[in-house]
């Protein structure tokens, strides 16, 4: 149970730094979607998307390279707990460099007033895709516990992909719409 606790206070440290940004984002996107200003809509995504990746992608190199000194903060005495939360660290952040783009697809559906996707992409990691994944995956472990561990990633690509499809798809309709825009001031 320790190992848990230490690679969640790790994990999260990075998240809520993606958190952080998103609090910046938020207004600004929804300042430029209450314009209709399309394009700038467009460049703040692609921007803390960037940001946020970078972010999580430094996450991955330190829990992937340094995760037995990053346990080692946590657990100075216990060589067990050390070894147990710096596996289970590098298999947690096995799919940090994709998740930026999921926590800024939630707080940017919602800052456009898209609450009903802003919530599904939000939930999907936790409820969707993780608890199930917690009741079955264990089962295809000589470990189980390394099936507790594998299941945060599995449901980090899928949560992933569900929000890059939607974030696609809202980026083609903002697109037509900006092209739109563009003709009314042209024309």
């Amino acid at each position: 149970m320790g190992a848990f606790g230490i690679v969640n206070r790790l994990s999260l440290f990075i998240v809520m730094i993606c958190i952080g940004l998103n609090q910046g984002m938020q207004p600004i996107a929804g300042y430029n979607f209450g314009a209709r200003k399309y394009d700038r809509l467009m460049q703040v995504l692609k921007l803390a998307i960037l940001v946020a990746t970078c972010i999580t992608t430094t996450g991955f190199v330190i829990g992937t390279f340094f995760s037995v000194p990053c346990a080692t903060l946590f657990a100075k005495d216990s060589p067990e707990l050390i070894l147990a939360a710096s596996r289970g660290l590098r298999v947690v952040v096995m799919m940090f460099p994709f998740i930026g783009m999921q926590i800024v697809s939630t707080a940017f559906f919602q800052s456009i007033g898209y609450a009903g996707k802003s919530i599904l992409v939000s939930l999907s990691r936790q409820l969707l895709f993780l608890l199930p994944a917690l009741l079955i995956l264990p089962h295809f472990f000589s470990n189980p516990i390394m099936g507790v561990w594998y299941a945060m990633p599995f449901a980090d690509a899928l949560a992933s992909i569900l929000s890059a499809t939607l974030l696609f798809l809202e980026i083609k309709r903002f697109k037509q719409k900006a092209a739109a825009e563009r003709l009314k001031i042209e024309g």
